[in-house]
C-alpha cells in the first residue's frame, strides 16, 4: 500500500478500517484511525509523511524506563509531529519543543486540586493515571536555565501580616548598583514559536506506594513530589499552541511560564504574540506566570548620563545596553556610579533626549497582543494536606501572576483562577490591556496597583466583561488598579428582592460621563422619559408619574426635606427655606405673583433696621410689634 502523505490521500480502506472522504474532510466511523503506526483524531489534517511514533527511537512509557533521551531524539528527527501514545513516561531532563513542532499525546486522566473525600464515595475526587498520556517527571530537575532580564520593581504589598510579592528571579543580591545574580530554575517542556503540545499530562512525580501520583491523594502527608520548578516554558512563543494539557502537582515556581525571550537581555525583537493556551489545568506556586522586563522611573538625565531608581533584584548593568520611555532606540553605557540609593548610568550613547521618564530592558520587543488563553483553570500549589503553601516552607503561592514590560492585549476566556487552601488568587502588576470575558475569580487575596503604589509600574486598563471577581472568599482590599473596568461590580446582581442599583465601586475614581453632543437619558420601563440631559447645553429635566421626595438618611432614620406631589403638583417641605445672600433675591415678581399666602407671622424690617411683626388678633385688627 502506498505511503499516504495527508489525510486526504488516504485510500476508502486501510487496515480494514472504513472511512469516507468527501470534500477533502475525513469522516471516520470511530473517533480515531491508525495509518502506519500514528494514531490520528477524527477530521484531523496531519502530514502523516513527517509524524513519527516516539517508540520507534526507543520509548517504552512504561513508568520505569527513562524515556527523556529517547523523547527528545524524536522530537530531533527530520519529523514535524511527534505522537505520544497512551502510557507513562519517565523524565529526568529537560524536554526542548523545536520551532515548528509539535507532540501530541492521547488525552489524560481526572485531576482536581480538591483534596480527595472519603465522605463521597460515588466521587471521591482522586487524581487518576490510567488513561491517557503521562509525562512524570523525575528527581531534581537541573537548574539550568535562568531569567536574568526579570528583576522586580513592583512593590510587594501587605494584608493581614502576610506579604505578596511578585515571584523572584533573581537572588536579591545587588549592591551599589552591581547587578544580582539570577537564580536558576528547572523546566519540564520548553516551548518555542510556532511549537504545539497537546493531548497529555505533565507531572512531578510523587510516588508513594507503588503509584506515580499516589502521595498527591494522601491527605495526611506534609512531604512534596520531586522538586521541578517550572512545567512548561513558553518562550516567545510566537503562535505555539497548547491544547488539552494538564500542567499540574507541585511545580515550585509556576505550571505554565510565559516570558517574550529566553530570559536574557541579548535576545532582541523576540515576538511572543497569539499564543493559544485552550481547554488547560494548571497547578504550582504560580498556576500561570506571564513576565516581562520592568520599567525603572528616572529622576534626572543629561545627554550622556541618566539616574535611575534601584533595588537589590537590579541587574541591568550586567551588560551595556538600554532603552527608555517612548523610544525604540538602543543606548549604550560604559559605566555606572552609585548615590542615594539610586544607579547613574555613564557615558551613555546615542545622546539622550531631555526629560527621560523611565528605563527599559533592551531586549524588549512586542507586547503579547492575540495571546488569547480559553476554557483554562489555574490554580495554586493546592497541596493535599488542606495547608497553605507557606507553611510547607514555600512562598505564598497564587493562581495566576502578571508584570512586565510590554505585558498587554492578552485575553483570558471562559477560565477560571482558584486557589482553595492558599492565599494569593491574583496578581496584576505591572500589566495594561488585558482583558477577561466570562471568567471568575475564587478565594484568596487579589492584588492589583495604581500609580500612588508605584510611579511607573502600574495595573491599567484591566477590563473585566461578564466575569465573576467576588467569588467565594476572595478579598480585594489591595486591588487597587489605575485603570479598571467590571459589569458585575457596576452592575452588582442582587441575591435577595433588593432593588437594581447601578454603582461605581473602587477603586474607580469616575464619574458617569457622556459627550457634550449626546442627551443622557433615564426612561421608565413603558418609555416615558425620567431623566434627561439636554446636549449642547440644553435643560435638564427630571420626572415622575408619581411623587418625588427628596430625603435626609441618618443611619436607619429617614427625615423629608421636601416632597412634590405629582397630581397636584403640590410641594412640602420639612425646614427653612431662605436665599443665598441676606436681603438678594424676591419671592414673587410683578408678573407672577402668588395669589394666596398662609402665614401666623410675618416679620418686616423697618428703613432704619426695626425689625416688626406683624399679625392678627381674633377680632381681625392687624397689630406690629416691634422686636
Amino acid at each position: 500500500m502506498p505511503r499516504c502523505q495527508t489525510l486526504q490521500d488516504v485510500p476508502e480502506k486501510v487496515d480494514g478500517t472504513t472511512i469516507k472522504n468527501s470534500k477533502g474532510i475525513l469522516g471516520l466511523k470511530n473517533d480515531f484511525i491508525t495509518i502506519n503506526d500514528v494514531k490520528v483524531k477524527l477530521g484531523e489534517s496531519i502530514s502523516l509523511e513527517s509524524s513519527v511514533n516516539v517508540k520507534d527511537f526507543g520509548a517504552t512509557g512504561d513508568g520505569v524506563t527513562d524515556d527523556s533521551t529517547a523523547i527528545q531524539a524524536a522530537l530531533n528527527s527530520n519529523n514535524s509531529v511527534i505522537m505520544i501514545p497512551k502510557g507513562h513516561y519517565i523524565i529526568s531532563s529537560t524536554i526542548v519543543i523545536p520551532k515548528g513542532k509539535a507532540i501530541i499525546g492521547e488525552g489524560n486522566d481526572y485531576w482536581d486540586t480538591f483534596t480527595p473525600s472519603e465522605d463521597r464515595p460515588t466521587e471521591p475526587l482522586v487524581k487518576r493515571d490510567a488513561e491517557g498520556t503521562h509525562l512524570v517527571f523525575k528527581g531534581t530537575g537541573s537548574k539550568a536555565y535562568s531569567a536574568i532580564n526579570l528583576p522586580n520593581n513592583t512593590p510587594s504589598k501587605t494584608l493581614n501580616s502576610d506579604t505578596y510579592g511578585l515571584t523572584h528571579f533573581t537572588n536579591q543580591g545587588s549592591v551599589a548598583g552591581a547587578p544580582a545574580t539570577a537564580k536558576s530554575f528547572s523546566v519540564g517542556i520548553i516551548l518555542q514559536e510556532n511549537s504545539r503540545i497537546k493531548d497529555l499530562r505533565i507531572v512531578p512525580r510523587f510516588l508513594e506506594n507503588g503509584s506515580l501520583i499516589g502521595g498527591y491523594n494522601n491527605k495526611t502527608t506534609s512531604s512534596l513530589s520531586d522538586e521541578w520548578d517550572v512545567g512548561i516554558w513558553c518562550d516567545g512563543a510566537y503562535e505555539g499552541v497548547v491544547e488539552n494539557v494538564q500542567a499540574v502537582g507541585y511545580w515550585r515556581i509556576a505550571g505554565i511560564l510565559i516570558t517574550e525571550n529566553n530570559g536574557t537581555y541579548e535576545q532582541w525583537g523576540n515576538n511572543p504574540e497569539r499564543l493559544r493556551i485552550t481547554n488547560t489545568v494548571t497547578q504550582g506556586i504560580r498556576g500561570l506566570l506571564i513576565r516581562n522586563s520592568p520599567q525603572w522611573s528616572v529622576s534626572s538625565n543629561t545627554s550622556t548620563t541618566i539616574t535611575s531608581e534601584w533595588n537589590n533584584t537590579w541587574t541591568l548593568t550586567s551588560q551595556d545596553k538600554f532603552k527608555i520611555v517612548g523610544s525604540s532606540n538602543f543606548y549604550t553605557f560604559t559605566g555606572y556610579t552609585f548615590a542615594n540609593n539610586e544607579v547613574t548610568l555613564t557615558g551613555v550613547s546615542p545622546n539622550l533626549p531631555s526629560n527621560v521618564t523611565g528605563i527599559r530592558s533592551p531586549s524588549i520587543g512586542n507586547n503579547f497582543a492575540g495571546t488569547v488563553l480559553e476554557n483554562c483553570v489555574f490554580n495554586s500549589f493546592e497541596h493535599s494536606s488542606e495547608v497553605s503553601s507557606d507553611t510547607l516552607g514555600l512562598p505564598i503561592a497564587g493562581a495566576l501572576e502578571m508584570n512586565g514590560y510590554p505585558l498587554r492585549g492578552i485575553k483570558f476566556v471562559n477560565s477560571k483562577c482558584q486557589t482553595i487552601y492558599d492565599k494569593l488568587n491574583s496578581l496584576f502588576g505591572d500589566c495594561r490591556d488585558t482583558k477577561f470575558v466570562s471568567c471568575q475569580f475564587e478565594n484568596g487575596a487579589q492584588i492589583a496597583y495604581d500609580v500612588g503604589d508605584s510611579s511607573i509600574s502600574y495595573t491599567e486598563n484591566l477590563r473585566m466583561v461578564n466575569s465573576y471577581n467576588s467569588s467565594g472568599t476572595l478579598n480585594r482590599t489591595m486591588f487597587t488598579p489605575r485603570g479598571y473596568y467590571n459589569d458585575y461590580d457596576i452592575f452588582p446582581t442582587a441575591f435577595d428582592p433588593a432593588p437594581f442599583k447601578f454603582d461605581i465601586q473602587p477603586p474607580l475614581n469616575s464619574s458617569l460621563g457622556y459627550s457634550d453632543e449626546v442627551k443622557l437619558q433615564l426612561l421608565s420601563s413603558d418609555g416615558y422619559e425620567r431623566y434627561v440631559h439636554g446636549d449642547n447645553g440644553s435643560d435638564s429635566t427630571l420626572r415622575t408619574g408619581q411623587n418625588l421626595e427628596l430625603a435626609y438618611q441618618n443611619g436607619s432614620t429617614s427625615e423629608t426635606i421636601l416632597k412634590c406631589f405629582g397630581a397636584s403638583k403640590n410641594m412640602e417641605a420639612n425646614g427653612n427655606i431662605s436665599p443665598a445672600v441676606d436681603d438678594s433675591k424676591s419671592l414673587g415678581t410683578t408678573s407672577k405673583r402668588w395669589s394666596e399666602g398662609w402665614f401666623e407671622y410675618i416679620y418686616l424690617t423697618s428703613p432704619n433696621g426695626t425689625r416688626w411683626r406683624l399679625s392678627v388678633d381674633n377680632a381681625g385688627n392687624l397689630n406690629t410689634t416691634a422686636q
